[in-house]
């Protein structure tokens, strides 16, 4: 299977083509993504549409997958404890209220910050899978910004 690696900034990210990630993805393209994650730090995959499973099978070519601490409080969308639903909408795809618990305990994915840098194995690579993109901001015309995202 061959990949195309374009650059998207100088400094950081590339954009990756030629992947159909619902496939299944053989070990020289897993080594090729780790050397263009080496080089870039960041990899967008566009216009990907996967189920939970087909997520949970893709990262898990990677390494284990790690179980976060929001599966150990059960409920939500997502039924693999491997993602963590980190979405400002519920269950029925409706905008969480101001004061709703859940919607609180993630604001603070909004600064920079490291998952689970406190782990005696820290994790090695994340992924954020957009589930729901709203359109271009009026305010930053070209841009979008996630509103819905799997995270592994």
């Amino acid at each position: 299977m061959t990949i195309t690696v374009t650059q998207l900034h100088p400094h950081i990210g590339a954009e990756i083509g030629g992947l159909d990630l619902r496939e299944p993805v053989d070990a020289a393209t897993i080594e090729a993504l780790w050397q263009a994650i080496d080089r870039h730090a960041v990899l967008v995959f566009h216009e990907q549409q996967l189920s939970d499973e087909e997520l949970r099978g893709f990262a898990a070519r990677f390494g284990e997958l790690e179980i976060g601490r929001s599966a150990a409080r059960g409920g939500g969308a997502v039924k693999f404890p491997e993602i963590g639903d980190i979405s400002n909408l519920d269950e029925d795809s409706r905008l969480r209220p101001r004061d709703d618990r859940k919607r609180l305990d993630s604001l603070g994915n909004r600064l920079w910050h490291t998952d689970a840098s406190y782990m005696p194995v820290p994790v090695v690579l994340g992924m954020l899978f957009a589930v729901k993109v709203p359109p271009a901001s009026p305010s930053v015309p070209g841009r979008r910004v996630r509103r819905y995202a799997r995270r592994l």
